[in-house]
């Protein structure tokens, strides 16, 4: 009993707080963030086909310079059959377009 204690402690002791957010929250003190103790978070970028989130760009710029760690991520909507990969290309493809400017590893 004694070592799963002291996992657990471990285990708990040492996390990092992130939040996801999108355009749903609104304008976002990242200053504020930060300073409640999270480190990191994940920003919508899109959703769905052509759609891109109306605070994206303004998070990933802001949350940065706030000092967290910013990712993106995109909610799928394919709506074609499971056998027709297109819909679901063409959503990967809008996300990549959509975030290849905060990409370090991508250079246009």
């Amino acid at each position: 009993e004694e070592n799963y204690q002291q996992e657990e402690s471990f285990a708990t002791g040492n996390r990092v707080k992130g939040i996801d957010v999108s355009s749903n929250q609104g304008n976002i003190n990242w200053q504020a963030v930060y300073q409640a103790g999270y480190r990191f978070a994940f920003v919508r970028a899109t959703l769905g086909q052509n759609d891109i989130d109306l605070k994206f760009i303004q998070n990933m710029r802001d949350g940065n310079a706030a000092g967290l760690i910013m990712g993106a991520y995109h909610v799928g909507y394919p709506s074609t059959g499971m056998t027709d990969t297109a819909d679901a290309n063409k959503e990967a493809c809008d996300f990549v377009e959509t975030i290849r400017h905060f990409l370090n590893c991508l250079h246009s």
